[in-house]
């Protein structure tokens, strides 16, 4: 090692210490000088094996990097064996700072030896002493480096796109004028282009105090100089107290009158930079206006620019449009003697939407002088001690227990009803402050409402707040008991306990005699609701100072360490196991242990602990069979699934009580991260069914899972496997309507698409059946079916078809030159015959089979009933007077069949037969009903 540090001082002027400490500060000062052969020795002799690269801060590689050390950074990128990968962008971040900082130094050879090894261009990370997520192009940009961002451009245009800050913005903010005018001239950057922060390249450089550059941008380059959502040129110049530039951008025309809703004004940005010269200027020489003016001084509590406005510009305050807003922008400020200049100079009646408002913002923020003030009705005290109580504002509740709120438990039919009714006008809607008053009103006096509707008192509201000093006041002088109860049985203690408010809850047991154990109806104790938000001081507290038990369950079962398990309490947890002794066996009314629940949620920290610390059984199931694994596995927790199965040793077999498994799960809900896993590297079973035979590639198939399904073929699933019923994958995606399943098993596995099931049903005659005419097409006429494919008892695809009313599928298959359209079941009965069974569709299913030319219309069932006779034995006289013209024989039989009430098809079928009618017109002639004509005409022989 001293070989390698010899004739360098800098590298043994470190700190005594372990050899592996000096050993890292060598390599890393070695870096920072550039010394790459001190680094290449101790990393090639193998005396220091640390990392070169990572996510800490000024790493070797960073180091070199900003060092501008380019050999050095070629040499660990290359040769070190440090790897860089393709997310290095979003992972390892001195690999970013390394490419963004060497671009912002000007060396181009270093950032030409990061981005060859892979480094994406659009990386972003923070230039030393910056905050500002820069992409090597705006940071080459920000700090003058013309010959890296002209070479990065080159590379890629887009490489001006991404980050914080693009490149013409982050130039103009340093004042690099020569790079501005390059992006602008020869890049053909947008100058008027408005970034994230609602500015423009302008602004940014106005913000700055860079006038040259602004003035180059409007001048020569055109920039809109009053571009910009939430911030323009003029603003950002004020802000940055800039008077000269303020005045310059007046003069070339810039806005003085813009404003934007909740965005700052060229006066108030002068005024909260505390700047009054610049604002004085805006008004009496800029023309800015001076009504916004005030309710920019008012909204900053600048009482003092406020009277210069009124006294020496003439504003007169009572003929400020929106009086009333701007009397609530001084509220805001909570300045006292500000409210009542506005008020007086206003002359402001308090009417019954301003009065509250302003009441209700006194109580939660505490201004004690307005609501003396402003307090007129005693039905004002109860609700104003709840709100006071609830911000913790002890000395306004002390006032109002003072004016006589002893006792005072609200009901919600004691509020004042003429509450909250209004709007604040925005005719200025500069003057955010105001609107933030009335909204912090109405919150605040919607949750009153809720707490006095749930029965709570102000010793409630005041627990969560820890303000002992408080609790005292409303126990002692208010009169409040700290046992009080709401609706549902919440007490003081509970509400202390959930905020973790741990001297309030000191004060409720050891002042006010509060049972530590009290719960509510449900049987949450103060205890448990500490374990569900893991206040931990508060649970060691509760149990080891007051006795509490750490075991209590509340209805459904749970105990505290059942729900901080639910919740991921890790710290929690481990005080109720190790020092509370409770077991991590408990089960709630479902089954679920500590471990089942942390699993269920995702909590893997919380998991690895009592599987591998407490000595939690990972394979202990539920009443279900539902074990952690197959919980964790069923919401998609991969890590747990990892911890469980790698760390902890649970079966990855392991079904629950029906034969479901964690990969036939992971099927199921298409988790495919989790099932890669499984088959990879956690030796699933990819074949081992569920009691009902379906396997992980079944059921993925029944759910139309295509990437699941693909995952388990690769992993060595059979695409055939069926379940119990013989069902395979095949047949019941196509059952299931998952065509994209369908094609994948048939053009890309190669399953057999005429598979059948026992009954014989085949892929296409279960589309047919379904009436799913896409996929019978592409089953056809792509996937190779055999379209006169039957199952056992003689049924076609065309012939379940009709049966089932699907014209569509009906029209296809007839047309199809290959298909048998007479292929029927063994009794005779053909397609034909079942055609005419669905009424709706009966006449479109016989016309597509007797266009085909290929139809037999005289064929006889086994008990001699043609498709004619059928049709007249129901009666149907389109189908029958439609069958009649295409040519069926009409035969004493046909006729001696119709029903006795269905003369008008007796009656056709006698002239058909005695006169031998078999044309359209002909046969609508020879009837003489007029509306059975014009029914059959429309129904039937247009098709003809």
């Amino acid at each position: 090692m001293i070989k390698w540090v010899a004739g360098h001082p800098q590298l043994l002027a470190c700190a005594d210490g372990a050899v592996e400490a000096y050993l890292g500060y060598a390599v890393h000062a070695a870096a920072k000088a550039g010394f790459v052969q001190v680094v290449r020795g101790l990393v090639d002799e193998g005396l220091y094996t640390g990392p070169l690269s990572g996510d800490e801060d000024d790493t070797a590689l960073m180091l070199a990097a900003r060092g501008g050390h380019a050999e050095l950074v070629r040499w660990m990128i290359t040769e070190s064996g440090m790897e860089i990968t393709a997310d290095d962008a979003g992972s390892k971040a001195d690999i970013r700072a390394a490419l963004v900082s060497a671009a912002h130094v000007n060396d181009l050879a270093t950032v030409q030896v990061l981005l060859s090894a892979g480094v994406s261009m659009t990386a972003t990370e923070s230039v030393p002493g910056g905050y500002l997520d820069l992409t090597p192009a705006a940071a080459a940009a920000q700090g003058g480096a013309l010959e890296t961002l002209q070479w990065l451009v080159a590379e890629d245009v887009g490489c001006l796109v991404g980050g914080d800050q693009p490149p013409l913005a982050a130039a103009a903010s340093r004042g690099q004028l020569s790079i501005v005018q390059w992006l602008v001239e020869h890049a053909g950057v947008d100058v008027d282009e408005v970034h994230d922060d609602g500015g423009t390249a302008a602004c940014a450089a106005a913000a700055a105090g860079h006038a040259l550059v602004v003035k180059w941008l409007v001048s020569s380059a055109n920039a809109d100089l009053n571009r910009g959502d939430e911030v323009w040129p003029l603003v950002a110049a004020a802000g940055d107290g800039n008077m000269d530039l303020v005045q310059w951008l007046v003069a070339a025309g810039a806005d003085v009158t813009k404003h934007a809703k909740y965005a700052e004004t060229a006066v108030e940005a002068a005024l909260s930079h505390d700047r009054p010269d610049i604002a004085q200027w805006l008004v009496s020489s800029g023309g800015a206006s001076a009504a916004l003016a005030l309710h920019a001084a008012v909204s900053l509590g600048n009482e003092a620019f406020a009277t210069w406005l009124v006294d020496n510009q003439g504003v007169d305050i009572a003929d400020v449009n929106a009086d009333t807003d701007l009397f609530l922008a001084a509220v805001a400020t909570d300045n006292v003697a500000l409210v009542q200049w506005v008020h007086d100079k206003v002359d402001l009646a308090l009417d019954p939407f301003l009065r509250p408002i302003v009441l209700i913002h006194a109580a939660v923020t505490g201004v004690v002088a307005f609501v003396e003030w402003l307090l007129d009705d005693d039905r004002w005290l109860a609700p104003l001690l709840y709100l006071a109580a609830s911000s913790g504002e002890t000395e306004m509740a002390k006032w109002l227990v003072g004016r006589g709120a002893q006792g005072a438990v609200a009901v919600v039919s004691d509020l004042p009803s003429e509450l909250i009714t209004g709007e604040v006008s925005e005719t200025f809607e500069s003057s955010e402050s105001a609107h933030i008053v009335v909204l912090v009103a109405k919150r605040a006096w919607s949750s009153l409402s809720e707490h006095i509707a749930a029965g709570y008192t102000p010793m409630h509201l005041a627990a969560h707040t820890n303000e002992t000093q408080l609790l005292a006041l409303l126990m002692e002088e208010g009169k409040l008991s700290p046992a009080a109860r709401g609706s549902d049985g919440t007490t003081p203690l509970l509400c202390a306990a959930q905020y973790d408010a741990l001297d309030a809850a000191r004060f409720l047991v050891d002042v006010g005699g509060a049972d530590a154990d009290e719960a509510r109806d449900d049987k949450t104790t103060p205890l448990y609701l500490a374990s569900v938000y893991g206040h931990t001081e508060m649970v060691v507290w509760l149990a080891e100072s007051c006795g509490a038990n750490t075991g209590v369950q509340k209805k459904n079962g749970d105990t505290p360490l059942l729900i901080a398990a639910n919740n991921g309490q890790l710290e929690v947890i481990q005080w109720l196991v190790t020092e509370g002794n409770e077991p991590t066996t408990v089960t709630n009314s479902y089954g679920s242990t500590p471990l089942f629940l942390a699993a269920m949620k995702g909590h893997v920290h919380v998991v690895r602990w009592l599987a591998l610390e407490a000595g939690a059984q990972v394979d202990v199931a539920k009443p279900n069979g539902d074990t952690p694994l197959l919980i964790a596995v069923n919401n998609n927790h991969l890590a747990v699934v990892e911890c469980l199965v790698r760390e902890c040793g649970a079966d990855v077999n392991l079904a629950r009580n029906d034969g479901a498994t964690p990969l036939y799960l992971a099927a199921l809900k298409n988790h495919v991260e989790i099932i890669d896993w499984l088959i990879a590297h956690g030796g699933a079973d990819v074949e081992q069914p569920r009691s009902t035979g379906s396997t992980p590639l079944y059921v993925a198939a029944v759910e139309g899972h295509l990437a699941a399904a693909q995952r388990l073929l690769a992993g060595g699933a059979s695409p055939t496997a069926a379940n119990n019923r013989g069902t395979t994958p095949l047949l019941i995606a196509a059952s299931n309507g998952h065509a994209h399943i369908v094609r994948w098993l048939v053009t890309d596995v190669g399953v057999d698409v005429n598979a059948t099931q026992p009954n014989g049903d085949t892929t296409l005659l279960i589309a047919a059946f379904l009436g799913n005419v896409e996929l019978v097409r592409w089953l056809v006429a792509t996937g190779g079916a055999d379209v006169n494919k039957a199952r056992n008892d003689g049924v076609t695809p065309l012939y379940i078809a009709c049966v089932q009313g699907h014209a569509e599928v009906v029209a296809w298959l007839a047309a199809y030159p290959a298909t048998d359209v007479n292929l029927g079941k063994p009794d005779g009965t053909s397609p034909l015959h079942e055609a005419i069974q669905p009424i709706d569709a009966a006449l479109d299913m016989v016309s597509a089979l007797v266009a085909t030319g290929r139809a037999d219309l005289d064929l006889a069932q086994s008990d001699g009933k043609t498709a004619l006779g059928v049709a007249a034995r129901l009666g149907i006289l389109p189908l029958v007077a439609y069958l009649v013209v295409a040519g069926a024989r009409v035969t004493e039989d046909v006729i001696n069949s119709v029903p006795a009430h269905s003369s008008p098809v007796a009656d056709l079928l006698h002239l058909a037969h005695s006169r031998d009618i078999l044309r359209r017109d002909d046969m609508l002639l020879a009837i003489d009903n007029p509306g059975v004509r014009a029914k059959l005409a429309a129904a039937a022989f247009p098709r003809f």
